[in-house]
């Protein structure tokens, strides 16, 4: 099974399709959390309706404080980020997961 982490910070429609798809296309993906800069973010409403645990990191004006933040939590989640290094790119090969992961129709 794959373990996921969501990054999202607006509506959460991405989010949602992708906690719907769980039921089909995504059956061997365990989402672990949603993370969130913005605790007002309706994302953060979808996960918990999902039952999905939800964090929020508001964003810093030092964006690699923000980067320490995130992976700090992703070590307490036990999910290794596919870049250690270079946390920005990690989250950019993720969203390109994504999207392959979830078909277009």
């Amino acid at each position: 099974m794959k373990r996921v982490v969501i990054l999202a910070s607006g509506s959460g429609t991405l989010a949602q399709a992708i906690f719907d798809a769980r039921i089909t296309t995504l059956a061997e993906v365990d989402i672990v959390a949603v993370i969130s800069d913005n605790k007002d973010a309706p994302v953060i409403d979808r996960a918990e309706a999902a039952q999905i645990e939800s964090y929020v990191i508001p964003m810093m004006a030092d964006r690699t404080q923000w980067d320490r933040e995130l992976e700090t939590l992703l070590s307490a989640l036990k999910f290794a980020m596919p870049c250690e290094q270079e946390p920005r790119r990690a989250e950019q090969q993720f969203i390109g997961l994504i999207q392959v992961w979830i078909p277009v129709k």
